[in-house]
């Protein structure tokens, strides 16, 4: 209930439920509006607060924008509400409407749990999140689209980083694979290991795999992989080096 009862409706509540009316009421207006609509004098009013430990002053958070790893981990793994409210209001809309609204939506007193808030706390931030989105004109399905390519550019940015930046995968693929110069087929009777290493360039390197995935291809068995591509600094030009990465990863991801 987000409108204010006369004192004497509210006094004919039980204590827990006059906690929670108030600590609604704290999140959506000034005390001094309380005490009017209410019809109480400030004294008392106060006196009430600190008999049903209701903060007389809303806390500040400082907000800052989390990386998207941890937004990832928060997606499945609620936070307290303390660490919560000090997330950028974007990252909490997106968290709060984007992911738990779906998980909880008939369920929202085990979000309230899950974030270790009363219902009411939890109620009221919940509707600031969709008025401040309505405020930015964002709808969710925006905001969740622009959070997911972010991580996505994110991702390819770990990949492609700098001079002596490391891609290392782990991929449920080989018995381990040698190329030393031989036919690849000829190794199939006679050998379980192939092994690929040197320093090639990207294209040569996106052929060897190629080669390699080609062979592999209508084996019956299960095989186990352990590729690691280092980039060698400042033996490619700038503009080539991010180019020669994604075929490498293209090649890698191509289903």
């Amino acid at each position: 209930m987000n409108d204010v009862l006369p004192s004497e409706e509210f006094k004919k509540r039980s204590e827990q439920e006059q906690k929670e009316l108030l600590e609604r009421w704290r999140a959506l207006y000034k005390n001094k509006d309380i005490c009017e609509k209410m019809g109480m004098r400030e004294g008392p009013y106060y006196a009430l607060l600190q008999k049903l430990n209701v903060p007389r002053e809303l806390k500040r958070y400082k907000q800052s924008v989390i990386p998207l790893s941890l937004l990832k981990e928060y997606k499945s793994q609620v936070p307290d509400y303390e660490t919560f409210m000090q997330i950028d209001t974007k990252q909490q809309f997106y968290l709060m409407w984007g992911v738990y609204e779906k998980r909880y939506k008939k369920q929202r007193a085990k979000l309230a749990e899950a974030l270790g808030a009363s219902k009411p706390k939890v109620y009221v931030l919940r509707d600031k999140l969709r008025k401040w989105a309505e405020k930015n004109r964002l709808e969710i399905d925006q905001v969740v689209r622009e959070i997911e390519e972010e991580t996505k550019r994110q991702a390819m940015s770990a990949v492609i980083s700098g001079a002596g930046s490391e891609v290392a995968a782990t991929i449920e693929a080989v018995d381990e694979v040698v190329e030393s110069g031989e036919n690849l087929h000829d190794l199939s009777e006679n050998s379980h290991a192939i092994e690929l290493s040197g320093a090639y360039r990207g294209d040569v390197l996106s052929k060897r795999l190629k080669k390699i995935a080609d062979f592999l291809a209508d084996e019956g068995n299960q095989f186990e992989i352990q590729l690691a591509i280092k980039e060698i600094p400042n033996s490619a030009g700038v503009d080539e080096k991010e180019e020669i990465m994604k075929k490498v990863l293209g090649l890698l991801m191509d289903k």
